[in-house]
């Protein structure tokens, strides 16, 4: 930054501690609701009434820390085309997916697996598959589904 060039900076909420956002060439914003600044492939923006925070970036956006991270919000919405997860993923509650599930892994169930339709294997079908008849009761692989 250069000698008296005007700069955004966020502070806590007593002002004993910033963190310089970027330089101000002029106001971005008429709405002094709004404070932030526009750079070419960058805008930051505060909503003072609501406290909306707004980030548009046209390049990479990368959070990294050396300890934990904690995102806390009523709802986290991911709006993009895929999202990728490296590490092992815990979710303590309840997974539901619209679309299609699958795994190039096993699946390790330690309570009950239901389903309101079928269940198929590469060959079988659970609710229609059937047995051969086997002499003196010994178990029979299941008959192929067509």
């Amino acid at each position: 930054f250069e000698v008296n060039e005007q700069v955004l900076v966020l502070f806590d909420e007593k002002r004993e501690d910033g963190v310089v956002l970027g330089a101000v060439a002029k106001p971005a914003y008429t709405d002094a609701n709004i404070i932030g600044f526009k750079i070419p492939k960058l805008e930051f923006k505060i909503e003072r009434d609501t406290g909306n925070i707004t980030i548009i970036s046209s390049g990479i956006i990368n959070i990294e820390s050396s300890g934990d991270a904690t995102v806390k919000a009523k709802k986290v919405l991911i709006n993009s085309d895929s999202a990728e997860l490296s590490g092992d993923l815990i979710v303590k509650g309840k997974i539901e997916s619209t679309g299609d599930v699958s795994t190039k892994g096993k699946i390790d169930a330690v309570g009950v697996i239901k389903s309101t339709t079928d269940v198929q294997t590469m060959t079988v079908k659970l609710n229609t598959h059937m047995h051969p008849t086997a002499a003196l009761g010994a178990p029979s692989p299941p008959i192929p589904t067509p």
